[in-house]
């Protein structure tokens, strides 16, 4: 596919937040196909609001309705 989105469970949220969290084999082997599968981008739809992650860590997209900005 040439763009892929996300809509990650609450395990792979939880592995996104700490990566010493165990996933197991087959959520690993379905998420390392759907981040391969992308010939362009890959987005992963996480709702941060709350979430303690550091600001360097991702790129955040807001108001999606209108044209995307870069908070």
């Amino acid at each position: 596919f040439c763009n892929v989105l996300i809509y990650p469970t609450v395990s792979i949220k939880s592995w996104i937040k700490d990566h010493n969290f165990k996933l197991s084999y087959k959520t690993r082997c379905g998420f390392y196909v759907a981040l391969t599968r992308a010939r362009n981008n890959v987005g992963i739809v996480f709702d941060y609001q709350g979430e303690d992650f550091k600001e360097d860590d991702f790129i955040k997209f807001n108001d999606m309705n209108k044209q995307l900005k870069l908070l």
